[in-house]
């Protein structure tokens, strides 16, 4: 496994279980703001998604927290769940159209716990069309889920410059737009990543050892006439 790949796993996994952020999904997402921080910066969109997380609920038994996530799994996708089984717990996944649902079981000390992670997938970006596609998967959420469901936005995207361009440019208008601080950056050849936190996303934010953040850029030079360009809030939730 990718070694960035592999961080990223670690880093979702941290962030499930200590984020206290609760999006209204009422609200603007982040999602369009970085949507014109991209077209503001000449980088073309490529693929985009919201990421939908919430705690279904924890049961004594594991057979009642697994005919739980049977039912909810199939009242969102309307169809039977895939089902896994592992030493850590039991997974069932389903994909509907663009939307993919996993429904998570695992044990703590007391109880069997159920968590249910929803993902929306849009390739490059149409204004009509995706917004609608937004507030249909966060208007199922809400409905079938009152409260307490953690929003997050990522995108990606490519340009013709090199990465030192890129970061010359792009990212660093991107962070003067948003005001943003850049508390941690990582350097590879070929990548960088950068962490920071903008009061644009205060209620997104959450704690680092190097302090809060609520914003994640990664760059990755593909070839001398391409890189990939991927943004996320709080923090890039696919592979980059």
């Amino acid at each position: 496994m990718k070694k960035s790949n592999l961080l990223l796993i670690i880093v979702v996994v941290l962030v499930f279980i200590n984020l206290g952020y609760s999006s209204n999904l009422n609200n603007d997402l982040p999602i369009y703001k970085m949507k014109q921080l991209f077209n503001e910066n000449g980088i073309e969109i490529s693929e985009w998604n919201v990421l939908a997380r919430t705690k279904v609920g924890d049961f004594n038994k594991k057979d009642d927290a697994l005919r739980n996530a049977e039912v909810i799994c199939k009242k969102l996708s309307g169809q039977v769940c895939k089902e896994m089984h592992s030493k850590e717990g039991i997974k069932l996944t389903s994909d509907v159209g663009n939307v993919n649902y996993l429904l998570s079981i695992h044990r703590n000390a007391t109880d069997w716990k159920v968590t249910l992670i929803a993902r929306l997938t849009g390739k490059e970006w149409n204004e009509k069309a995706s917004k609608k596609q937004i507030n249909n998967f966060l208007h199922n959420m809400e409905r079938n889920f009152k409260h307490n469901v953690t929003i997050f936005s990522c995108i990606k995207g490519y340009s013709d410059d090199n990465i030192e361009e890129i970061l010359q440019k792009r990212v660093k208008n991107i962070f003067e737009t948003l005001e943003a601080k850049v508390v941690e950056a990582s350097t590879e050849e070929a990548f960088v990543s950068s962490s920071a936190y903008t009061e644009v996303w205060e209620e997104a934010s959450i704690h680092t050892a190097q302090g809060k953040m609520n914003c994640q850029i990664a760059v990755r030079q593909i070839d001398k006439n391409k890189t990939v360009i991927t943004m996320g809030t709080p923090i890039i939730t696919n592979e980059y």
